[in-house]
């Protein structure tokens, strides 16, 4: 796929628009946050997935972290919360610290490294909030 080749570049004033119609088309969106600029595609995608694994040449037994919008969005991407974590996300999140969960049955092996574990951060980045709610709308349970 194309877009695979080429992400889909944000800066913060971008609007969304590009970035949804990446998601649905399974694309790469490249988007900074507050410590770099991260890559990212639908998590429950499958083929965005690889396609994100291809562009960074990246083994598939290395996992890749999510960014989610809010604490209440974990629960699509994490099966349980120990209470240690509790206490991290009320002290650095939003912020730059990715914590590790096990993962939520419906996140694809293939972003997980198959290891059954993801890790997950909430960004302070205005516009990595605006697109963790993008898929926000797109996640398939809630």
């Amino acid at each position: 796929m194309i877009q695979a080749e080429r992400p889909v570049i944000l800066s913060p004033s971008s609007t969304l628009d590009e970035a949804v119609r990446a998601f649905k088309s399974g694309g790469v969106i490249a988007y900074p946050t507050e410590t770099f600029y991260g890559l990212c595609v639908d998590p429950f995608n499958k083929e965005a997935v690889g396609n994100l694994f291809r562009l960074k040449g990246r083994p598939g037994k290395n996992p890749v972290s999510v960014i989610i919008k809010d604490v209440p969005m974990l629960d699509a991407v994490a099966s349980e919360v120990p209470p240690a974590a509790l206490d991290l996300i009320k002290r650095f999140w939003p912020g730059p610290l990715t914590i590790v969960f096990k993962a939520h049955p419906s996140v694809p092996l293939e972003l997980t490294g198959d290891t059954g574990k993801i890790g997950v951060r909430v960004s302070s980045n205005p516009l990595a909030a605006r697109l963790s709610s993008v898929l926000d709308e797109r996640e398939p349970h809630g």
